[in-house]
């Protein structure tokens, strides 16, 4: 009874829209019965048909949609978006850890791999899977992966994290292309200035306050943009330019040179990646025919690209100002995108610029040149600025904040260091060594960057760029983590609930006696651990602690 009522509500269900159409079009139904039994086909049919030929979960589902929608947005806007750099026929791959692999765009069959279904939606371009683990891939982006003869990137993300956010498919999608320009970046860019992120001075109020400033001015900027009122648009950006002058000039050359690069570097991804959304989103509202993006449009139907990005500015805000462990990295994301939409719309061919790199190419040094800023006025513009945007306010809004990040931070850290289970602590050279982090709690930076703590990490992992002679996969765990840059030596610590097994050059120690072990090769393991060493060290084992150096 339960197989029939279904049934039955199936086939009243697409007569009962019948009812509903234009007078004429109903006529035509009603006139060539055909149609009608080919519409009952269709909706009674063809669902419960498509779902067990595909058998897609919604993990992978979301995995294929993100691989439409970048060849998609690439293909229909990739010069606009930056030219050169085109998803659509780039090879890579897009994975889900420890479940399935895709490899997008592919001249070939890679071993290990195997056909796309002809089963599954159609993702418009050569594609070939591989199910299951492979290889090192857990979750994290990597540069110049080897796939056979090739050398490709590699973007996958914790099913856990991707899974928590509001919109997966879109997390997924704006992060592969954001990262996948870095790849791109590293083979088709000048050389970018380059200055260690650790060592910026997050606690300096008066910086942070310019800065807080700098952004707020830019926000009004992208809304003139978008009300189309060019008066205001560039009063707003020689008022930008004079802040940005003034703060760069006041300290020492370090946020300069530091700034300059991240610009070139983040800034230029951010506004890749928010150019794609821009192209996707334009592309949602036009009738589609792919059934994956179609499942997408729904799901993004309230968002426009502009009102992305303005959200981001609003979300690096705490009490007006920008909080200090945002200041090195995360307020150059929203930064460095808007400056790019702002030159597009002021018609600068700016790309090429950027792209040859180097050290004098600004965004705010073309914006100077365009509009143009004479220098003699600046100290007129950042006197305005100042005076609508309540500097003194944020100032004292920046004091408070580092006063509050000082003692969350030592709270932190008791918090940390009060941790049960085993302490470990492992010291490595950092020369070519790679690191990647995902976390959604907060992370301090402290001693002029040389300590970090984060009190849970979903993955952090280090790895070694040439080879695998050591890798570090840490999981949903506390770390604290020391730099030695005169050494270049650095030392991560963390606790585990339960002890790890170790294995010494080949031979696992059933039982593990205190004591000072040397080894060629090394092995450690535990739930959340991963740790594999093929260089030699040392590791001292006491009772509630493990002390591995590397050499």
């Amino acid at each position: 009874m339960p197989f029939l009522a279904g049934l039955l509500r199936r086939l009243l269900a697409p007569m009962s829209l019948i009812f509903f159409l234009k007078p004429a079009m109903r006529q035509s139904l009603q006139t060539k019965p055909v149609y009608v039994l080919a519409l009952l086909f269709t909706a009674v049919f063809l669902p419960p048909l498509a779902r067990r030929m595909t058998r897609l979960s919604r993990e992978a589902f979301t995995l294929l949609e993100v691989a439409a929608a970048i060849h998609a947005s690439f293909e229909s806007c990739g010069a606009d978006i930056w030219p050169g750099y085109d998803l659509s026929k780039t090879p890579y791959l897009l994975y889900l850890p420890q479940k399935l692999v895709l490899f997008l765009n592919a001249p070939f069959k890679p071993e290990e791999f195997q056909a796309y279904p002809s089963s599954w939606p159609d993702l418009r371009t050569t594609a070939f899977l591989h199910r299951g683990p492979y290889r090192d891939l857990v979750g994290q982006f990597s540069f110049d992966y080897p796939i056979d003869s090739l050398s490709v990137f590699a973007m996958g993300m914790p099913t856990e994290i991707l899974f928590s956010t509001e919109h997966p498919a879109l997390t997924l999608f704006r992060t592969t292309v954001h990262e996948g320009f870095h790849h791109f970046q590293a083979h088709h860019f000048g050389e970018i200035p380059w200055a260690r992120e650790e060592r910026y001075p997050i606690l300096d109020a008066e910086n942070i306050a310019l800065a807080s400033l700098e952004m707020h001015v830019l926000k009004d900027a992208l809304l003139a943009m978008k009300q189309k009122n060019q008066k205001q648009l560039n009063t707003l950006l020689t008022e930008f330019v004079a802040v940005r002058d003034f703060r760069w000039r006041r300290g020492n050359s370090f946020v300069r040179r530091y700034e300059q690069g991240q610009e070139i570097n983040e800034g230029t991804a951010k506004y890749v990646e928010d150019k794609a959304l821009d192209c996707l989103l334009a592309l949602l509202v036009k009738p589609l025919h792919q059934s994956l993006l179609a499942a997408m449009k729904e799901d993004l139907k309230y968002l426009t690209s502009m009102d992305v990005l303005v959200q981001d500015f609003e979300d690096r805000f705490l009490e007006g100002v920008v909080a200090p462990e945002d200041m090195p990295r995360n307020r150059i994301y929203p930064v460095g995108a808007a400056l790019g939409f702002l030159l597009d719309a002021l018609k600068v061919n700016w790309k090429r610029q950027f792209q040859n790199a180097g050290s004098e190419v600004s965004f705010a040094g073309l914006l100077k040149v365009q509009l143009p800023v004479d220098s003699a006025q600046e100290p007129i513009y950042l006197r305005e600025a100042k005076t609508e945007y309540r500097y003194p306010q944020l100032l004292a809004s920046a004091k408070k904040l580092i006063a509050g990040y000082l003692a969350e931070y030592a709270r932190a850290l008791e918090t940390f260091r009060s941790s049960e289970g085993t302490r470990i602590e492992v010291h490595l050279p950092t020369n070519g060594l790679q690191r990647f982090r995902s976390t959604k709690e907060k992370r301090w930076i402290v001693e002029n960057g040389r300590t970090q703590l984060c009190l849970h990490y979903n993955l952090y992992s280090l790895k070694s760029v040439a080879g695998d002679s050591v890798v570090l996969e840490l999981r949903n765990r506390g770390l604290l983590e020391k730099n030695d840059w005169q050494k270049k030596q650095k030392t991560v610590i963390f606790y585990l609930t339960q002890r790890p097994k170790l294995i010494l050059d080949g031979v696992p120690l059933r039982s593990i006696r205190s004591g000072r072990y040397l080894f060629k090769r090394l092995a450690m393991t535990s739930k959340h651990l991963r740790l594999r060493a093929g260089r030699g060290g040392t590791i001292v084992v006491d009772k509630d602690r493990i002390r591995v150096e590397l050499r």
